[in-house]
């Protein structure tokens, strides 16, 4: 596997970064649901 290049790298952190900020939402909805 090649080194990803800098543009790589902050395109993989962003889309990352979405994705855990959506994880979290859905797991704090989820935890008000429960209580």
């Amino acid at each position: 596997m090649e080194k990803a290049t800098p543009e790589q790298g902050s395109l993989l952190q962003r889309t990352l970064g979405c994705v855990i900020l959506v994880d979290n939402k859905a797991l704090h909805v989820r935890t008000q649901a429960w209580y």
